[in-house]
């Protein structure tokens, strides 16, 4: 037993030792007579139960009563308007519109689509003339497609 645990009774069961568990009230009675600073802290203790014991709470068994006077002592609050509501949902409806707007438009590109037949037919074609003549076809540098085969063996 040290100072610490008989504090720690005394906030725990209260001033009056009836109350304190029985294992540990000899050696907390000892320790308490020995010590002036637990016999002032047990007082203030006593001070404290003497306030708890004296107080009465009056039993309300009516739920009504006892909303309508939490409800009385509430502070007045105001509240917005019917209009305030109405400018919030049309500013969400709003940005809801905006957003749908912006997020469901559809992708544009600068370079249009290519079939991937096209794509491939185009790259072997510069493939093998650079493959055979070892030079760039000059079709391919002016991005100009031959007309038929005798123009593309011009080249």
């Amino acid at each position: 037993m040290n100072r610490e645990r008989v504090k720690k009774l005394i906030d725990c069961y209260g001033a009056d030792t009836d109350r304190w568990p029985q294992k540990e009230l000899a050696a907390a009675i000892r320790l308490l007579d020995a010590s002036p600073e637990l016999i002032a802290y047990q007082d203030e203790a006593r001070t404290l139960d003497k306030l708890l014991t004296g107080h009465s709470v009056a039993m309300i068994t009516d739920t009504n009563v006892l909303a309508s006077r939490i409800m009385d002592n509430l502070p007045q609050q105001s509240r917005p308007s019917k209009t305030g509501y109405i400018r919030y949902a049309s500013a969400a409806a709003i940005a809801l519109v905006f957003a749908t707007t912006w997020l469901l438009q559809p992708t544009t590109s600068d370079i249009p689509f290519s079939e991937p037949t096209e794509i491939a037919q185009t790259e072997f074609e510069q493939w093998a003339w650079e493959e055979t003549f070892d030079q760039t076809p000059m079709a391919m540098i002016d991005y100009e497609e031959p007309t038929d085969e005798l123009s593309f063996m011009e080249i």
